[in-house]
């Protein structure tokens, strides 16, 4: 009886430790999955088109011609 007991206290202990970092994950991927509904709802856009707008733009940013790079 002592092994059943065990066990089935391990278990809860397991499930203990589960429940907080599914809370994690959803918080982790769900608020940026809100702000990204709320921005495509706000602009008109799909969210695939936010996205690809976000995008965009963080990399027009750090492209560099050669023009740019003259020297004295």
């Amino acid at each position: 009886m002592a092994k059943e007991t065990a066990s089935a206290k391990k278990k809860k202990r397991g499930l203990k430790n589960v429940i907080p970092l599914l809370i994690i994950i959803m918080v982790i991927i769900g608020v940026p999955l809100l702000l990204l509904n709320y921005q495509a709802k706000r602009s008109g856009l799909t969210t695939g088109e936010v996205i690809q707008r976000i995008f965009k733009k963080s990399d027009q940013g750090t492209s560099v011609s050669s023009g740019d790079n003259k020297l004295g």
